[in-house]
């Protein structure tokens, strides 16, 4: 039953929409979750003894130095951010440990168990395509298991992009993004698809993983900046010169540069959504209450973007990062990327590929630096979870 029930964690982290926004508010992977932990074998045969050889094991995903560094980074969060920020964090990192310490992904022996999974994930999606519409009159939401379009991108752009990587899955996954593409459009689904298959297969043993995080880190980098950019020369456009399809492209440029104001104010973060209890919601932009723009969705007042979009959101996970962490923010993404690529599979005496999940984890972050839809509301938190133990790198 372990085995089914971690494949069944998978599938829900990939449809977390499931029954949102009505009655499950909080994404199904997490109620099964409960029952991956009770039917581990090293839950059965837990000790006192063996659950420190786990954390142990758990603590070779870090160097010493960082283990050390972010727990005083921990303490010091302690005693700064807000009660609901740092609870908010801590409850997030218990639930990735305490799985991570316990489920045993490799008592999987069908090597292929996350491509079928995701082949379900997709199929159940496409079928309720014709059976579940918009969940409101104010926002356009998509058909099927997801509340907006975007979300769809979130969730099955990454794992469709996995398939098609994948010569006995290719078929799949192309006629899933076509499908998709016709009956359900995403710029996100695209965009993630269009990433993932871009990700190089392989690697040479010689590049290591903070090497390789580095250069992820480098190239996202170099496109946002060039979003940005370019969006920052629609600022000097008026309202009517913008085509309505650059909206939430707006609001996440505009998120962006508040983040940096954040930033420079608050040198080291304000926490989880510490701004929406420190002056920085702004509400006063929103359009509803500003007759001068007529309840447009966005406009310009006074030569500011106003808008009414994703104002709890902040829009991207690089506009979060920089107002929760501040400067430590490259940081901790490139401590995140750097684990992550350390999973990875041994081909032959010269090359490896990356585990699945976590080119699916790559995937997940870069999209989420285009749109955020947060941590619990999206795969990425149940595939940290289910993340294989760390390789050593001589």
């Amino acid at each position: 039953m372990h085995k089914i029930f971690i494949k069944l964690f998978f599938i829900f982290s990939l449809l977390w929409g499931i029954g949102y926004p009505d009655t499950f508010r909080y994404p199904i992977y997490i109620f099964i979750a409960p029952l991956v932990l009770i039917t581990s074998r090293k839950f059965k045969d837990f000790k006192f003894n063996k659950f420190k050889k786990n954390i142990s094991e758990l603590r070779n995903d870090f160097q010493l130095s960082q283990f050390f560094i972010v727990l005083f980074v921990l303490i010091f969060y302690f005693f700064t951010w807000n009660k609901y920020s740092f609870i908010y964090s801590t409850c997030l990192l218990t639930f990735v440990f305490t799985l991570r310490s316990i489920l045993n992904v490799e008592e999987i022996e069908d090597k292929d168990w996350i491509y079928h999974s995701g082949l379900i994930a997709i199929v159940i999606t496409g079928i309720s395509l014709p059976f579940v519409g918009s969940f409101s009159e104010m926002v356009r939401a998509s058909n099927g298991l997801y509340p907006e379009p975007s979300h769809l991108g979130f969730s099955l752009g990454p794992i469709l992009g996995l398939l098609s990587k994948r010569k006995s899955f290719k078929i799949y996954g192309i006629v899933g993004i076509i499908y998709f593409a016709i009956f359900s459009f995403s710029r996100s689904l695209v965009v993630s698809y269009i990433f993932t298959i871009l990700l190089p297969k392989r690697f040479n043993n010689k590049f290591k993983s903070h090497q390789l995080a580095l250069v992820i880190i480098t190239a996202l980098t170099f496109i946002y900046l060039i979003k940005f950019f370019f969006l920052f020369g629609l600022e000097n456009l008026d309202t009517n010169n913008i085509n309505p399809i650059w909206g939430s492209s707006i609001v996440w440029f505009y998120r962006l540069k508040q983040s940096l104001i954040i930033l420079l104010e608050n040198p080291i973060g304000l926490g989880p959504f510490g701004w929406l209890k420190s002056g920085y919601e702004l509400t006063d932009l929103t359009t509803r209450l500003i007759p001068e723009c007529d309840y447009e969705v966005i406009c310009k007042y006074s030569g500011k973007f106003l808008t009414s979009l994703n104002q709890r959101d902040l829009a991207s996970l690089n506009s979060f990062g920089f107002a929760s962490f501040g400067i430590l923010y490259p940081y901790y993404l490139f401590l995140v990327l750097k684990n992550i690529c350390n999973k990875k599979i041994k081909v032959s005496e010269k090359y490896y590929e990356l585990n699945p999940i976590s080119i699916l984890l790559i995937s997940y972050i870069a999209i989420y630096m285009l749109r955020w839809t947060g941590f619990t509301p999206g795969p990425i938190l149940g595939l940290l979870c289910l993340m294989p133990k760390s390789v050593k790198e001589k």
